[in-house]
């Protein structure tokens, strides 16, 4: 996660407006986590020869599937921070911690129910 953290700064300052950069951060982050490819490769190369991984494509696959969820929590808190996000929106992975949730995001259509397909929710509590 350091190289895309460290990518994601990187792209934010050397922008005009940090504050705005933040929020315009997300639209590059494809971008940002391919770049960090070659990276997170030479880290892993790395554990490897020092014995702290036994398998790379395995870490590999782990790394991919966090990525983009990680790098998503990391710009929405520093948007908070930046109070480009208000105080009482959340970020959670955590579906069951939202009460209510599937009964509020579920769609009914002619008696089936369309669920949504996400890994991370952003929600308000009012």
């Amino acid at each position: 996660m350091t190289p895309i953290v460290k990518r994601i700064n990187q792209w934010v300052v050397s922008q005009n407006n940090i504050k705005e950069a933040w929020l315009l951060v997300l639209n590059q982050l494809n971008k940002i986590i391919r770049a960090s490819q070659t990276d997170v490769e030479m880290i892993l190369y790395q554990r490897l020869q020092q014995k702290k991984i036994k398998n790379k494509s395995q870490a590999i696959k782990s790394i991919v599937g966090n990525a983009f969820s990680n790098a998503l929590i990391y710009i929405f808190l520093v948007n908070k921070c930046h109070k480009n996000i208000p105080n009482w929106m959340f970020i959670t992975s955590q579906l069951s911690s939202i009460p209510n949730f599937k009964s509020a995001i579920n769609i009914n259509i002619q008696n089936e129910v369309q669920k949504p397909d996400m890994d991370i929710v952003i929600y308000a509590i009012i």
